[in-house]
């Protein structure tokens, strides 16, 4: 256990890597626009930091929003799965960032002017610097996915590496260098330059990870990745067994094909069917792979739809 918990806090090292990256390159931020114009950069910088996340936040969200799926395919070895989802995230990622940063541009007045009044010196500095900044939407998303895709295949490790690449180290070589040579657009131009060069990192890292996961793939039963780790599965299988999700659907008879699982995973809703009774309306029954009869779980008044 305690082998599988360091194992899962390693692949957790980039969202760690991410949180203290924020608060560090934050301080480098307000004290770089301190430097250049003093109280009002620093204004400029807190609003163009809380704009961010509402642009930023459609990124994470599909991204986290898809990971269980990913890590569901893959502890499954059901690489077909991976694929597909993968195909539909990189055309989200083809289509997403152009409208983005076409919306974060043209509504950038009306945003900055939630913060600060139009034509005074913070408006102008912010108006600017979120549409310099604003250049970095249209490369952080592919980044973002590309981390999290990392994780949830258990990758965590160059995970880490793609985040500590874009939001640490690149970032805070281009904050220490960029505002000397261009003053203010240098640290705007600095998030955007270092996701830029971060892509080149997570073209290298997808494409070596997706032939190490094909690999992997080629002789796995569905199923065996789930036994050889327990802890990160745990939500899937917890979740599995109790039936509230599953690979496959029912059909009208309750029978499946591919049933996978511990138990297999057959239900019939409505009824439990066990050695001394018949059916009995208002649970379900399991069976597993040996076709030993499991007892039902009660599900209250009418099974719901599965």
């Amino acid at each position: 256990e305690i082998k599988e918990g360091i194992r899962c806090a390693v692949n957790g090292a980039s969202e760690c890597v991410s949180q203290l990256a924020i608060a560090i390159t934050t301080v480098v931020f307000n004290r770089t626009a301190l430097a250049l114009t003093g109280e009002d950069g620093i204004a400029a910088v807190s609003i163009i930091m809380y704009l961010q996340f509402l642009f930023i936040g459609l990124y994470f969200g599909y991204s986290m929003g898809i990971a269980p799926l990913l890590s569901h395919g893959y502890g499954q070895g059901s690489i077909q799965v991976c694929r597909k989802l993968e195909r539909y995230s990189y055309r989200f990622f083809a289509v997403a960032p152009p409208l983005l940063y076409g919306l974060a541009f043209l509504s950038a007045p009306l945003a900055v002017s939630c913060f600060a009044q139009r034509g005074t010196a913070v408006w102008t500095l912010a108006l600017d610097g979120m549409r310099l900044y604003g250049l970095g939407y249209l490369v952080a998303g592919l980044n973002i996915f590309t981390a999290i895709r990392l994780t949830s295949y258990g990758k965590g490790h160059w995970s880490a590496v793609v985040t500590l690449l874009r939001s640490f180290l690149l970032l805070i070589v281009f904050l220490l260098w960029l505002p000397k040579v261009w003053g203010m657009a240098g640290l705007w131009l600095a998030m955007p330059l270092a996701e830029m060069i971060t892509i080149a990192a997570s073209g290298g890292l997808n494409q070596s990870t997706t032939r190490s996961i094909h690999k992997e793939n080629q002789n796995v039963v569905p199923g065996d990745r789930i036994k050889k780790w327990p802890l990160a599965t745990f939500f899937i299988l917890s979740n599995w067994e109790l039936g509230i999700i599953s690979p496959d659907r029912p059909n009208a008879t309750g029978n499946r094909k591919g049933d996978t699982g511990r138990w297999g995973n057959r239900i019939r809703r409505g009824h439990t069917r066990t050695p001394d009774e018949g059916a009995v309306p208002g649970k379900r029954c399991f069976w597993d792979d040996d076709r030993q009869i499991r007892p039902g779980i009660p599900t209250g008044k009418k099974p719901g739809r599965w």
